[in-house]
């Protein structure tokens, strides 16, 4: 009796598992009916009222004239052909034109833009950022500028640059030369590009002597150093002889 008593017990507690479950069910069921009801007033209250057209949502496109719509450009080249016609075979046997000799088309003109269409906005060229002129570079030694005018030519002339601790590679030497006068280099941009020798003294190797085609460009080179010497910073004690 026991086990019959246990096994009642246990459907009871199926049964009550199973009301449950269909209590959800009804839950679940009645929440998509209220959804369904939901979307199906939106949809109505979105259409539009009978008797009424929707619309347009853009601009109508006005249809191109015949006359303005754009000519086929002829164009050369194997890869500017168009399809391949097909051809259908015919009962007639070849035609006059085929046994005619072959004759080479004649060279078309370059064909002509075609024009605008309607509508169409060429678009305006973006000017790109600017390209530096290109300066020569210190270390390049350059070929004597003309003389200015009222400037006379004359014999080479050497200054005598210093003092300071130069260094004894040429290169160096040059680039230590220029950053050191820049001052004057760039109140005149061609006198640095016009010496045509750089050495140190031979006798004292904290004096460059600088070799200039013409005495003018060694006076020119010993007055813009002492006008502009003040925006050398570290460099403005440094001296210049005209030898």
């Amino acid at each position: 009796m026991t086990g019959i008593h246990q096994r009642e017990e246990a459907i009871q507690d199926d049964l009550r598992g199973l009301d449950q479950r269909e209590r959800s069910l009804e839950d679940e069921l009645r929440t998509l009916r209220r959804e369904i009801a939901e979307m199906h007033a939106a949809i109505v209250a979105a259409r539009p009222a009978p008797g009424t057209a929707p619309g347009p949502t853009h601009a109508p496109t006005a249809p191109l004239a015949p006359a303005l719509a754009p000519p086929p450009a002829p164009t050369f080249g194997q890869h500017a052909r168009g399809p391949t016609p097909t051809h259908t075979p015919s009962s007639t046997g070849p035609s006059r034109r085929d046994s005619r000799p072959y004759k080479r088309a004649r060279p078309m003109d370059p064909p002509a833009l075609p024009p605008q269409p309607v509508g169409f906005t060429p678009a305006v060229p973006v000017a790109g950022p600017a390209v530096p002129l290109a300066q020569p570079l210190p270390m390049q030694p350059a070929p004597p500028p003309l003389p200015l005018p009222g400037m006379l030519t004359d014999h080479p002339a050497i200054v005598r640059f210093g003092r300071v601790r130069w260094a004894v590679q040429p290169a160096i030497l040059r680039q230590q030369v220029y950053t050191c006068g820049r001052a004057a280099w760039d109140a005149y941009p061609g006198l640095f590009p016009s010496i045509t020798d750089l050495t140190l003294q031979p006798d004292d190797h904290e004096f460059a002597e600088l070799t200039f085609p013409s005495g003018s460009l060694a006076r020119s080179f010993v007055e813009a150093w002492q006008r502009h010497r003040g925006a050398a910073g570290e460099w403005r004690r440094l001296q210049v002889h005209l030898v």
